[in-house]
């Protein structure tokens, strides 16, 4: 076994029909677009496993509550949102995501789903690279 980069057309298009092979459930990302890690485990030549790391942000967004009225503060939400929106897409980041414990997932996850954020069924894991 051989771990390399990811460094051709032929090599994307073998990540591609794996892919579609597996009938994953998700679409692969923009492979043409350069990501942080493209690595490949190789037998023989042949590509059998592929890692894809794509920047992604993770949103935090933190309210005073004590501040004005429930409205006054979705209308401040809402304001910030879209400033940090329109940002995003100047810098070239594709998404973001944000990590909801079960105390405010239901009602501060309606005020997301309404401004066009996505809930996912997957289960999120994650690692920290520094350790």
């Amino acid at each position: 076994m051989k771990i390399r980069d990811m460094e051709t057309d032929g090599d994307a298009q073998a990540v591609r029909e794996m892919h579609a092979r597996r009938g994953l459930p998700f679409e692969l990302p923009n492979l043409q677009r350069e990501l942080s890690v493209q690595k490949l485990l190789t037998e023989g030549g042949q590509i059998v496993c592929a890692a894809l790391l794509r920047p992604t942000t993770e949103a935090y967004i933190i309210c005073d509550r004590g501040w004005s009225t429930p409205w006054m503060r979705w209308q401040g939400l809402r304001l910030l949102h879209d400033a940090v929106l329109r940002e995003c897409r100047e810098k070239g980041i594709e998404d973001t995501q944000a990590v909801l414990d079960p105390p405010i997932e239901r009602p501060f996850g309606e005020r997301l789903l309404s401004l066009g954020w996505a809930r996912h069924k997957g289960v999120l894991y994650s690692r920290k690279a520094a350790d």
